[in-house]
């Protein structure tokens, strides 16, 4: 049970990074489109 509770927390944690990071590479792409 605590090794399943474990996982689920680290695949919350990988999927918030995940996240942030997509987010933070739009935001990069649409910054470099719009000042071309």
């Amino acid at each position: 049970m605590s090794n399943k509770t474990l996982l689920a927390s680290c695949l919350g944690l990988f999927h918030n990074g995940l996240l942030q990071l997509g987010s933070l590479i739009i935001m990069g792409l649409t910054t470099i489109i719009f000042h071309k």
